[in-house]
């Protein structure tokens, strides 16, 4: 909403400069002063539509890729596992790391993307 407004100003600017009207040199001057900065807001704003678009994709993407994209729904308690009476497995002392493995990856997920975000605004 805040481009189209931003490119609605711009269009208007535009028009005034071009409809054949005689400025005087003071008011060329502010208008094109205001059509530049006119234009620097609408790329800024270009630019942070396409970086949340970016991040939506790989936030997609990555949790796509691992079989995370419904985390977002609670999942049901594990049952508690009866007592061992035979032979132990390598998979019998791993209870839950899957779980530890989604955390690790969440928290990594998003630090990455906060750390992106962050140097993409310091930068600019």
């Amino acid at each position: 909403a805040r481009r189209a407004e931003a490119e609605e100003y711009l269009r208007e600017l535009r028009a005034d400069l071009s409809n054949g009207r005689e400025w005087l040199p003071e008011e060329r001057c502010a208008l094109q002063a205001a059509w530049r900065c006119a234009f620097q807001a609408v790329e800024t704003l270009r630019h942070e539509e396409i970086a949340a678009q970016v991040v939506l994709d790989y936030k997609t993407t990555l949790q796509a890729g691992t079989g995370l994209a419904g985390l977002g729904t609670p999942e049901k308690p594990a049952a508690k596992a009866a007592p061992l009476d035979g032979p132990r497995f390598v998979n019998d002392h791993l209870d839950g790391m899957g779980m530890a493995f989604r955390e690790l990856y969440e928290d990594v997920c998003t630090a990455y993307f906060e750390a992106w975000r962050w140097s993409r605004w310091f930068g600019d």
